[in-house]
Formats: C-alpha cells, sequence, structure tokens
C-alpha cells in the first residue's frame, strides 16, 4: 500500500497482553511486531496498514501469544475518529526514517571510503568495501518492505545506495581496463620470405603447421 491519500486506506489494530513473566517473551513479540514495521498506539496496541501480508502477519501473531499463555486479537477499521489518516501515514514515515538513518550513515561512511579509494585504493580495499555495500543493500531492502508510504527519507537513501554502486562498479571496470593486455594482430608481411624451424621427430600436428604456413603466411617458407 503505497497511496498517502486517505482513499482506501484501512488498518488493522492489534491487542494483545501477556504474563509478566518471563519477560523474555514480551521481548519477543515486541521486537516482532517493529520488525513488522508496527505502530505503536496507545499502549499494548500496534497498528498497521490492511494488506494481505499484515492480516497474515497479524492471524500468526495472535496464535503465536495464545501459545505463550496470553491473549490477542486483531480489528480491522477504516478510519480512526481521533486520528485523521495523513497524520497517521506521517507517524508511519517518522518511525521509516528512524530505521533508515543507520543506513543513511553507514552510507556517508562508504562515500568518504570511495574518495580515498579513487585517489590510491588496493583491490583489497575495494572487494571490503562491495562487501559492505552489499550488506547496506540488504538492510534497505528489509526497511523498504515495511515503508509502507514510500518515505522521503526511504527515496533519498536508495537514490544514494544507487548512486555509490554505480561509483563502485565504475572503479571495478577501470581497474579491468587498466589491467588488461591489449594484444595487437600480426602483420603476414613480416613472416614472408622465413626459415621456420621445429623439434626433431614430428608428429602429424606439426606436419599440418608446416602445410598451414605454406598454404596462408608464407609461400616461400623453407
Amino acid at each position: 500500500m503505497k497511496s498517502k491519500t486517505d482513499k482506501g486506506l484501512s488498518w488493522l489494530l492489534f491487542f494483545y497482553s501477556l504474563p509478566s513473566k518471563p519477560t523474555r517473551n514480551r521481548m519477543a513479540i515486541w521486537r516482532k511486531l517493529l520488525k513488522a514495521g508496527g505502530l505503536p498506539f496507545k499502549g499494548s496496541v500496534y497498528l498497521l496498514p490492511n494488506t494481505d501480508e499484515n492480516l497474515e502477519f497479524f492471524t500468526w501473531l495472535v496464535s503465536e501469544v495464545i501459545s505463550l499463555k496470553g491473549e490477542a486479537s486483531f480489528v480491522h477499521v477504516k478510519k480512526i475518529d481521533t486520528d485523521d489518516n495523513r497524520e497517521l501515514v506521517g507517524l508511519f514515515n517518522k518511525q521509516r526514517d528512524t530505521n533508515y538513518q543507520p543506513i543513511l550513515n553507514e552510507i556517508d561512511g562508504i562515500e568518504r571510503k570511495l574518495s580515498s579509494i579513487k585517489i590510491g585504493g588496493d583491490s583489497q580495499d575495494r572487494k571490503k568495501l562491495a562487501n559492505q555495500v552489499r550488506k547496506v543493500q540488504r538492510d534497505f531492502e528489509e526497511i523498504k518492505k515495511i515503508d509502507f508510504f514510500t518515505s522521503q527519507r526511504g527515496i533519498e537513501t536508495g537514490e544514494k545506495l544507487e548512486k555509490i554502486v554505480k561509483v563502485l562498479n565504475g572503479l571495478t571496470v577501470s581497474e579491468t581496463t587498466k589491467h588488461a593486455i591489449t594484444i595487437s594482430p600480426a602483420r603476414i608481411e613480416d613472416y614472408q620470405n622465413k626459415t621456420w624451424a621445429t623439434r626433431k621427430r614430428p608428429f602429424v600436428d606439426r606436419f599440418a603447421s608446416a602445410w598451414l604456413i605454406k598454404k596462408f603466411i608464407d609461400k616461400n617458407a623453407s
């Protein structure tokens, strides 16, 4: 769901409670809600936009809470009277801004490293940097999955990431080109009226080579 308008937008509200101990159960459910992009909404209530994926997630989470001796349920609502949909979208985007910030910090660090590599880094530095970029890409894709309303911070992060990938790919191509060996074609004129030699006791392949030379390269070969 990517629209930021009120049209067609509805919500899923998740309610749950768990025994106070063991605390690890409460933390586990909390982490799952955050990982799914759930927005904390008044106490132990979490909000997600109504999509098939989120509906499936809440259905599973209800059974998970019950298995931990807790209680859980969720409801589908078209509108929350106390909050305008645009305000809720803004809260989701603000939450995603927080998620994207560590990635932006990493991208800034990668950009500084790219500058030093362009000045004179070695291939090992590029390899390490490429691995770091791949990790950042994976982290970005995970957050993008829960960026339900395509936040501006997400767009900016994606653009910066795409830029450093292009620069890194360009460095790799440049390095490959720099070390490439150019083989110029030989001129047949340089191989006329020559004496050609081979080892003793030639076999069929070297007899064939002699025929090839006389036929196509040096008709006056000896």
